[in-house]
């Protein structure tokens, strides 16, 4: 039975977790006092940790790094519980070598889930991940700013996830990301807190980090403020879209349509590229731009095009002229959805489960089946008549 050190000053707190780590199995032994857990890991040799942050006497960052000190503790692994937001903070942690971040309050699912990952991790460090087959890597680029790109990933993800694949959902990008708001929901954790952390490339970090949505995606989403170019290390992006690709069948990527190492380095590691464009010469405009940076960066993988349309009121350029001054085919229209968006937005679902018979709900789904595997003899890329 594995044995779970829990490090709380608060007495409830402890008999929270104990409660919760009981269901699954798990036998826990209670330290009330953070100046007693490095002897007591020395002592009883856990298997792993739940820290508490903020405790009396010794903050938990004071005994992580007692632990990460001490050869008979450095490996053990460690889960930082807390209720504080500070970022900075927790990047902390985690370059201290916390495997897992869980934030306060918890559901009790949450907190089995997180550190089950961890013993599994731990019960196999030999695993040889590589040896998976990796998952199929779609990237979706967005010409511009607000074209929708990240609700057309969103629905084509939740579509191959409602299909009972196991999807992930990543915004790459140094602007403010949208992908918590299209779902509703507050993002703890981020790729923003990944990258300030250095810590993009490591399995257990990742693993531990992704958010399991209601819709059965497992999303990391971008940062909740802007982060410095430079932070975008593209080892960094290599390392993390690696680990997503060993642990999913699909890999959705959410791109913005910037010239930079990191973009290169994710849509080098992609099997298909969707271009998201308006179907309008601005948004044209700006997509030959991106067209063009795939070709500098020679990716050789399928791209398709498609197209967003917004309003029925709007002029739109035909498909034809579209695809000549892109090169590429179009893959896919979808229709104006504004009716609906904001019910889906509020529900916290994309538009295929809050609104599936709507036409761009129906073009969504049609697109994520476009999008086929991408294996020896198969087509990548399935050209349509729209």
């Amino acid at each position: 039975m594995p044995q779970v050190l829990v490090v709380d000053d608060t007495q409830s707190a402890r008999m929270d977790v104990i409660r919760a780590l009981s269901v699954a199995g798990i036998s826990a032994i209670e330290i009330p006092d953070a100046r007693d857990a490095s002897a007591a890991a020395r002592h009883h040799q856990p298997d792993l940790i739940l820290l508490d942050v903020m405790m009396p006497g010794v903050n938990g960052l004071g005994v992580l790094q007692q632990l990460r000190s001490d050869p008979r503790t450095s490996r053990i692994p460690v889960i930082v519980v807390s209720a504080l937001a500070d970022s900075n903070f927790i990047d902390d942690l985690m370059k201290e070598g916390a495997v897992a971040c869980v934030a306060k309050p918890f559901g009790h699912a949450e907190l089995r889930k997180t550190v089950q990952a961890a013993l599994e991790t731990e019960a196999d460090p030999d695993h040889d991940r590589s040896s998976d087959a990796p998952g199929q890597v779609t990237a979706f680029i967005g010409a511009k700013g607000g074209v929708g790109t990240t609700t057309v990933a969103i629905n084509v993800a939740a579509t191959w996830a409602d299909q009972g694949s196991k999807v992930s959902v990543t915004e790459l990008r140094t602007a403010t990301g949208t992908l918590a708001a299209r779902l509703n929901r507050r993002a703890e954790w981020t790729l923003g807190s990944l990258l300030q952390a250095g810590r993009a490339g490591e399995y257990e970090i990742v693993n531990n980090l992704l958010v399991a949505d209601e819709c059965g995606l497992e999303l990391l989403c971008g940062p909740q403020r802007p982060i410095p170019p430079e932070q975008m290390d593209p080892r960094l992006i290599t390392g993390l879209v690696d680990i997503l690709a060993a642990r999913s069948r699909h890999v959705v990527l959410d791109l913005a349509g910037e010239n930079s190492e990191a973009n290169a380095a994710a849509l080098a590691m992609s099997h298909s590229v969707v271009l998201v464009v308006e179907q309008e010469l601005t948004s044209l405009v700006a997509a030959r731009a991106v067209r063009d940076l795939l070709i500098e960066w020679r990716i050789a993988v399928p791209v398709g095009v498609v197209l967003v349309q917004h309003t029925p009121f709007t002029p739109q350029l035909p498909t034809q002229v579209i695809q000549a001054e892109l090169e590429c085919d179009v893959i896919g229209v979808i229709p104006p959805a504004a009716d609906v968006l904001d019910t889906a937005v509020r529900a916290g679902l994309p538009l295929i489960l809050s609104e599936p018979q709507h036409h761009a709900a129906v073009a969504c789904r049609e697109l994520s089946r476009q999008l086929v595997p991408i294996w020896p003899g198969v087509p990548g890329l399935e050209r349509t008549n729209a």
